[in-house]
């Protein structure tokens, strides 16, 4: 999860609702679009190694390439959940 979080944190996401946005790891399920944090392992959304809906949320490893993780906006994030990334 590290290495993902890692190369995401060099870019700035591009949002279509709110432009150019630095990435705070926050992500979403490619398949069900739920959303998660990878900040703080004690927070609220905290993204797990499998989704809910039952996939591979995160990589196993640098050579993963089977994972549904997405980069999202975190005001995005804020709206879909209500909370800040890495807040209890």
């Amino acid at each position: 999860m590290s290495n993902l979080r890692d190369h995401l944190r060099q870019r700035a996401l591009d949002c279509a609702t709110h432009g150019k946005t630095p990435w705070t790891g926050t992500i979403c399920c490619a398949r069900c679009k739920k959303p998660y944090q990878t900040e703080d392992s004690k927070a609220q959304h905290y993204a797990p190694a499998e989704c809910s809906c039952g996939v591979t949320l995160m990589p196993a490893s640098k050579q993963s390439k089977k994972f549904s993780a997405r980069a999202i906006c975190s005001t995005c994030f804020v709206g879909l959940t209500g909370t800040r990334p890495g807040k209890a």
